[in-house]
């Protein structure tokens, strides 16, 4: 396991990889807006990079009748100094258009809007890095919400390597949001299907879908890390791992593989289930 988790306790993972390039554009400049909903990793790590590096932070949450207490993840957020916008499940769907980025630096000033979950290019070139000089595996398994990681580790890959992509969302063509990707990431849509091979997304792992949980879930985290010492987030990693030690006792083609599965973080987002669960995982 890669454990990317370690990089930093508020900002770990996949999370900083895919802001730290939209960090450098918001130099010199009135902020950074991104988007999200109430349990979001990304809106989290968005707000502790504000605060350690003294940008400031807008975050626009799907969801008009939540506010900044509702949940741990929001309350963090807000604590470290992000302006929260709780806006219609409607006005969010509008969140990737142009023009509603215009309508957000006319209220907002020379900000850079940054989509949710850091997909873009520099969310991409950011998630390029995670498995550099790490040619000696066979396969590369992580957890996917918005594709951006999967698609960045996805265009690193060695040509003899596969990316197994375990969806934490449910009803989501992932695939669809991967391709698209690669061809804004090489300005060419000819290239996707070069990738096509690559990569396998398995969407049978999403336990009711984004940050819905049960109780085999919970176990089996609370089982990993009895074994391992490694605590596992039940938005993301958890769904991975669970999927990904299922793959292996179906599948006997993968036993023998070097599997390197990625730690993207998120353990802060722990809070926010637990207090929906009205339990401690650990």
């Amino acid at each position: 396991m890669k454990r990317d988790d370690l990089i930093h306790p508020e900002v770990s993972g996949n999370k900083w990889r895919k802001l730290k390039h939209y960090v450098e554009k918001a130099k010199g400049r009135d902020g950074i807006v991104t988007f999200g909903g109430a349990y979001s990793n990304h809106i989290a790590a968005t707000a502790a990079v504000g605060k350690l590096l003294g940008i400031e932070t807008i975050g626009i949450i799907r969801g008009d009748e939540l506010e900044p207490s509702s949940n741990p993840t929001l309350s963090k957020a807000h604590a470290d100094g992000m302006k929260l916008l709780f806006v219609t499940r409607e006005e969010y769907g509008f969140r990737d258009q142009l023009a509603y980025h215009k309508q957000i630096k006319q209220e907002y000033g020379n900000v850079v809007v940054m989509p949710e979950g850091g997909a873009g290019y520099e969310g991409i070139v950011g998630a390029t890095e995670i498995i550099k000089e790490q040619d000696d595996f066979d396969l590369v398994a992580v957890s996917c919400g918005t594709g951006t990681t999967l698609t960045g580790i996805l265009i690193s890959l060695g040509s003899h390597q596969h990316v197994m992509g375990f969806s934490a969302l449910k009803g989501v063509r992932i695939e669809e949001e991967v391709r698209r990707m690669i061809g804004d990431y090489f300005l060419d849509k000819s290239i996707e299907d070069d990738y096509q091979d690559g990569y396998s997304i398995f969407d049978e792992y999403h336990f009711g879908g984004y940050a819905k949980v049960d109780a085999e879930l919970i176990d089996f985290m609370r089982s990993f890390y009895k074994h391992t010492n490694i605590k596992l987030d039940p938005v993301y990693t958890g769904k991975m791992m669970f999927g990904l030690i299922d793959q292996i006792k179906k599948n006997k083609e993968l036993r023998g593989k070097k599997i390197l599965a990625i730690h993207t973080g998120g353990i802060q987002g722990i809070q926010g289930v637990e207090a929906k669960l009205g339990q401690l995982i650990y």
